[in-house]
């Protein structure tokens, strides 16, 4: 207990010389509240709060903040993007959706382009997502090209190709953390949920090769009803704490790809509140890894949910969507500025909802998902029609009416 008050004293004396102190005060006392619930840690001598949130003392972090404060004025910036570099992958997970996108992969030049503009927007963390984004041989060449001083980087992968060598090339590339997914802490579920007969080693071997590099580890899992009940989300914590991760991302099934309209695997608010209850457990207990549940981010009571609000996401062609998991595309950015497709669609995403937008409505987008991804006029069509505007607590103390 003593070594956590000292840790968040040496956070607050640099907090403190930022413009922090300019929000209201109501919501800076909201954000202590809530901050029993998170673990504070250091990672190549920074501080870190979670993986979706730059690491401080950094440029990246002080443009949070300044996000933050537009916020405020009415003025939204896209504080995460996540861009699917690739649609290649060698597996073929339960829940995945991305084998049902016909999509080509852009050249390296067009992907560059793509991480100045979302730097010209603002954007503090981007995330690198796919299908798998190491089958990328350009990979540490695009991450290279990112400014490092605007926006944290970190990339999702199943462990596949994340050798020795090319962990030490990432970090050297610039990349702050990899999450990488592992499904179950048993090598036969692994295996048959990834449906590829050595997913489970080569996540391990990812995991550690990562830990080695010196690159900040997150390994990310989706929390089942059966996962749940069983109680086998507490056994995959402490596994993963063995493993070296500095985080565990809880996820849930979200109804799309091969899951949509599949009402049985959509989690209940019980269930929910279960998986918010193991982060505030977890997080206060200094043997475990920090947790980032993210039932307990995206909640009414924290930030909700932020697509097309706050994140921003792009697709291997370039389609602009509000989130890696709601195919709804407000233009491609081969056709349009990104900072126009982004305006388009914070128009219609224009304050953030208390519960995930997919899971709301994932029955109504099906009915009119053709080839992937809805277009845009009829993207700002549906979306007019299916938002309540119910602003989470996070947003509300900050002033967002």
């Amino acid at each position: 207990m003593l070594e956590k008050i000292k840790l968040q004293y040496q956070a607050y004396k640099i907090l403190r010389t930022k413009n922090i102190t300019l929000f209201p005060k109501k919501f800076l006392f909201y954000l202590l509240i809530k901050s029993q619930y998170e673990k504070l840690s250091l990672h190549d001598g920074k501080f870190v709060i979670s993986s979706d949130l730059p690491p401080f003392p950094s440029g990246a972090f002080d443009r949070l903040i300044e996000a933050l404060h537009s916020t405020r004025e009415q003025e939204v910036i896209p504080i995460y993007a996540s861009f699917s570099i690739t649609n290649k992958c060698v597996y073929n997970c339960w829940h995945c959706y991305i084998n049902s996108l016909k999509e080509e992969d852009m050249p390296t030049e067009d992907a560059i382009k793509i991480l100045y503009k979302l730097q010209e927007l603002g954007t503090s963390v981007i995330a690198f997502t796919g299908g798998e984004p190491l089958l990328r041989k350009d990979i540490c060449e695009i991450i290279s090209k990112i400014d490092a001083d605007k926006s944290s980087v970190v990339l999702f992968t199943t462990g596949y190709r994340l050798t020795k060598e090319k962990a030490e090339d990432l970090k050297q590339a610039g990349l702050f953390g990899v999450i990488i997914g592992l499904e179950h802490t048993n090598k036969k579920m692994q295996d048959k949920l990834r449906n590829y007969d050595d997913s489970y080693e080569r996540a391990l071997e990812g995991i550690k090769n990562a830990k080695n590099s010196g690159l900040y580890v997150g390994i990310s899992t989706v929390a089942t009803k059966e996962r749940i009940k069983t109680g086998d989300i507490w056994d995959f914590i402490k596994f993963a704490g063995k493993k070296g991760a500095d985080e565990v991302l809880i996820l849930e099934p979200i109804p799309v790809g091969k899951i949509m309209n599949k009402d049985e695997v959509i989690l209940t608010n019980k269930e929910r509140k279960q998986l918010v209850n193991i982060q505030k457990k977890v997080n206060k207990k200094k043997r475990y890894p920090r947790v980032l549940s993210y039932p307990y981010r995206e909640s009414k009571q924290l930030i909700g949910c932020c697509g097309g609000y706050q994140y921003i996401h792009v697709t291997a062609s370039g389609n602009i969507c509000p989130c890696s998991f709601t195919p709804l595309s407000f233009g491609n950015v081969k056709n349009e500025e990104m900072s126009v497709i982004w305006r388009r669609m914070n128009t219609v995403f224009n304050t953030p909802e208390a519960d995930c937008f997919m899971v709301k409505n994932y029955k109504y987008i099906s009915q009119h998902l053709e080839d992937g991804f809805i277009n845009p006029e009829k993207s700002v069509e549906l979306c007019s029609s299916c938002r309540n505007h119910n602003v989470p607590l996070f947003y509300k103390k900050l002033g967002v009416k």
